[in-house]
């Protein structure tokens, strides 16, 4: 190959031709001989380390042409030449482990984003402001107690919590965000923070333990009526139905008021199904939020 860059490549140092039609590697080049007339070439190899062989090697040059011919280029200008390819290396090597970074992030799943309220302190001081805890009043050991058995997360606008037909298993209090709660692609109500929903099911599923029916079975037949999705980013804490169990039994001025809730809610879902959506077919399966 007779082309300048070719050489300087196969080089780890700078390539001067100051004459190229008295040099016979490249008398005879095309870019000497044809149109463009080169007559000074200087170039400095741009060499790169691969990240994981940590290998070598050579993939361009940095040069400087001239159809003038020259009489010298100084070890200052060489210097020079070599800073500005050093340059272009540095950019390169950036711009490949960026590359790399973000094909990593991309086969990686993002972790989900831990909940601020995993102290039991911070769990008790959220439902404490809670309506269902306010509108009849929740003795403050009550709340602790109830705070213990809350799993605390995190869900983005768009994520929806609750599904129609799905187990009416856990409830959740609001502790942050804004929710919609819809039937059928119809509006129902808005959700705020200190607000709770899902408390259908666990009233449904206590009801139906009460009576003898194991677990298992009330979560099968306790399932939700409407669908609920975050609007914006939301923390919200889930009270499971095994965990609600016992302590609905212990604190019963908070399941007089989720009843309560509960009641009205039933009714919009009702009223907006067109008919009692309190049980489902003849399995006598109970309909939750």
């Amino acid at each position: 190959d007779i082309s300048f860059c070719a050489h300087t490549i196969l080089s780890a140092e700078p390539l001067i031709v100051l004459n190229a039609t008295e040099d016979d590697r490249f008398k005879f080049s095309d870019v000497v001989t044809g149109t463009q007339q080169i007559k000074f070439y200087a170039g400095a190899p741009i060499i790169i380390t691969d990240i994981q062989t940590k290998r070598t090697f050579g993939v361009g040059s940095l040069c400087v042409t001239d159809t003038n011919s020259r009489d010298s280029f100084s070890a200052e200008e060489i210097k020079m030449l070599q800073t500005l390819a050093g340059y272009v290396v540095v950019a390169l090597e950036k711009r490949a482990k960026e590359r790399e970074r973000a094909e990593k992030e991309a086969t990686v799943a993002p972790e989900p984003e831990v909940s601020p309220l995993e102290a039991v302190e911070e769990r008790a001081l959220v439902l404490k402001k809670c309506m269902a805890f306010t509108v009849r009043k929740v003795d403050e050991t009550c709340i602790n107690l109830i705070a213990q058995k809350l799993k605390p997360s995190v869900h983005q606008a768009g994520e929806y919590l609750t599904r129609k037909g799905e187990s009416g298993d856990p409830m959740y209090f609001l502790a942050s965000g804004s929710c919609i709660c819809t039937l059928n692609g119809h509006e129902l109500e808005r959700l705020g923070k200190g607000q709770c929903f899902g408390e259908v099911g666990i009233i449904n599923m206590c009801k139906m333990k009460s009576t003898g029916i194991e677990s298992d079975d009330a979560r099968t037949r306790c399932v939700r009526a409407a669908d609920v999705m975050a609007l914006e980013r939301c923390e919200v804490l889930a009270l499971n139905f095994e965990d609600a169990w016992p302590l609905m039994r212990k604190v019963p001025n908070l399941w007089y008021t989720l009843q309560d809730i509960a009641k009205q809610r039933m009714l919009r879902v009702s009223k907006e199904g067109g008919g009692s959506s309190r049980t489902q077919s003849r399995a006598g399966s109970f309909r939750a939020r």
